[in-house]
């Protein structure tokens, strides 16, 4: 149907012969690096340096784990009483910052997802072992 115009004039309509060229796909792709937990397939294939397709924070977890234990995590309780009867319990948790988990991976995948995150790559750098004061699994050089 012919467009309605308003105005008299002459006026030319251009119709497209071809369909649009650029077809419109998403330009970002989010990628993490990091320690994990594991880095393996189903089927027992090492995922070390290779990157993975993930969805969900379930997929993150199927291949790559969970997040790295806290080990000293100090923990104050402390009761109120009035007229020897509990009124408030409260426990609270400190870690030192030099003794808090390096790899924080884990972590920053549950925060993207959690604030709309999509699918994204995960490189796993290595599993949570510890080397002298430094944390790492292997040691990659490039040739």
């Amino acid at each position: 149907m012919p467009a309605l115009y308003k105005t008299p004039g002459v006026y030319i309509e251009e119709t497209p012969k071809f369909p649009p060229s650029i077809a419109p796909v998403e330009t970002a792709i989010s990628a993490f690096i990091g320690y994990t937990q594991k880095a393996e397939d189903l089927v027992a294939d090492d995922l070390v340096l290779k990157p993975v397709r993930i969805t969900s924070m379930v997929g993150y977890e199927k291949y790559f784990g969970g997040p790295q234990p806290e080990e000293k995590i100090k923990v104050a309780v402390a009761e109120t009483q009035v007229d020897s009867q509990t009124q408030e319990i409260k426990a609270v948790g400190k870690v030192a910052e030099a003794d808090r988990s390096k790899h924080i991976l884990y972590y920053a995948m549950q925060l993207f997802f959690a604030n709309g995150g999509g699918p994204c790559y995960i490189v796993s750098a290595g599993t949570y072992k510890a080397l002298g004061g430094l944390w790492c699994s292997k040691i990659y050089t490039m040739d």
